[in-house]
């Protein structure tokens, strides 16, 4: 984890929201039909940002997390749409977060009480399968590459032969 105390790390809290989101797509993919749209907030610009873009322009946890995102949606034929929703106006992700002391129960109990819909908030656990493979990817190193040499062409271009250029 990156932090002031530990600035070399390998995750950031970027990627942290990015796995959540994967989890939430991992989720929601099989109750969804097949070819819908999925819609879903988040209050982490960069995170808006990798999935409206589907990629990002280093190796690392993002990249590896991008890849299961995608998959996801294709191996259900969906498309997905994640909209920045800023914190004071996301008061239910407010909320979950915050309140990590109440159990199970009484944190469905809030969401109801709370946040009524026409289908009672339900709590959903990931698959094993799919926590180790967000657990994989968050593990995931940064590969660090030497830029490759400029090759210089096998044969030296010459005067003689067909021209592509006219005239």
């Amino acid at each position: 984890m990156v932090t002031f105390e530990h600035p070399t790390g390998d995750c950031t809290i970027n990627d942290f929201d990015l796995a959540v989101h994967v989890g939430q797509i991992r989720l929601m993919c099989p109750q969804a039909q097949r070819r819908a749209h999925i819609y879903n907030n988040c209050n982490n610009t960069a995170t808006t940002v990798w999935v409206a873009r589907s990629s990002i322009s280093w190796t690392g946890p993002a990249a590896a997390l991008l890849r299961k995102h995608a998959l996801f949606l294709q191996q259900h034929e969906q498309a997905s749409t994640l909209l920045y929703l800023a914190d004071n106006l996301n008061r239910l992700a407010g909320d979950e977060t915050r309140l990590w002391h109440l159990s199970h129960s009484e944190l469905l109990h809030h969401f109801n009480s709370s946040y009524p819909k026409y289908h009672s908030w339900e709590l959903c656990q990931l698959p094993s399968s799919t926590k180790k493979l967000i657990l994989t990817n968050l593990r995931y190193k940064h590969i660090r590459t030497e830029r490759p040499a400029s090759r210089e062409p096998a044969t030296p271009p010459g005067d003689s032969g067909a021209s592509s250029l006219p005239g």
